[in-house]
């Protein structure tokens, strides 16, 4: 059996008909004068007292319930016949029953059948190849602000002079590069800072005096290493135009 073609019901490939008892007719696709595929599955003509009768399922033809519907002709001697036509030319699926038929007519010729498709699905797809997310998202003039204000307090806390110089690109972006190394250092030499302040000497059973030296030179040797390695480290990292927060940080590495 052939593979139909129907443009309007893509995913039928066969169908066939089912009758009351139990006999199964393949159902036809043909082609126009034109070569042009019908949109109508055929049942082959047969005879009925001195007619010829042709029965098509017609799929230019959908019900409500996407049905085709099942269209009629009948000749007699060559000729159509139309008498009564309204009656048996055209007849919608019906629910007869528990089951969804139909029930042809013509004159004491009854036919009744179900139909049997079988369907392939068609589905296309498209496939690409997408590369891994990367925020490029500047940062928002607000975020700037408050990491700026955290900067300052910062650099306050440590006591580094402010220079003025802002650590932005052009347009008011902030390099997000340099900003996390300077931040980065700082947090580190704080650290070092307060371990240098409490390892301080002292006398024995006393406060310390408000004279006591508590600068890098009273620091442990290992300390005073460890700082010079981590300000410097963080000034290779500056540009020109943060020249001086580097002069700064070489400042406090050969401190």
């Amino acid at each position: 059996m052939a593979k139909l073609n129907l443009s309007r019901s893509p995913d039928i490939v066969a169908a066939i008909a089912i009758l009351d008892n139990g006999k199964e007719i393949a159902l036809i696709q043909r082609s126009h004068r034109s070569g042009e595929l019908s949109l109508c599955l055929f049942f082959e003509k047969f005879p009925f007292d001195g007619f010829e009768i042709q029965l098509r399922l017609d799929y230019s033809e959908i019900s409500e319930n996407g049905d085709p519907t099942l269209d009629a002709d009948i000749y007699k001697g060559g000729e159509k016949y139309v008498v009564d036509r309204d009656k048996w030319h055209h007849t919608a699926r019906a629910l007869v029953g528990d089951e969804w038929l139909y029930d042809w007519e013509f004159r004491d010729y009854k036919l009744r059948f179900k139909v049997q498709t079988t369907n392939q699905k068609h589905q296309s797809a498209k496939a690409f190849i997408a590369a891994a997310p990367v925020n490029l998202a500047p940062i928002s003039a607000e975020e700037a602000q408050r990491q700026a204000i955290a900067d300052e307090k910062l650099k306050s806390a440590l006591g580094v002079p402010n220079t003025g110089v802002a650590m932005e690109r052009g347009g008011g972006e902030q390099d997000p590069n340099n900003a996390g190394i300077i931040v980065l250092a700082l947090l580190v030499a704080g650290v070092i800072i307060f371990f240098i302040l409490m390892s301080s000497p002292s006398t024995d059973n006393t406060t310390p005096s408000s004279t006591q030296r508590t600068d890098l030179d009273n620091a442990d040797p290992s300390i005073q290493r460890m700082c010079a390695t981590v300000f410097s480290k963080a000034a290779s990292q500056l540009t020109v135009e943060e020249e001086s927060w580097k002069n700064t940080c070489l400042r406090l590495a050969w401190k």
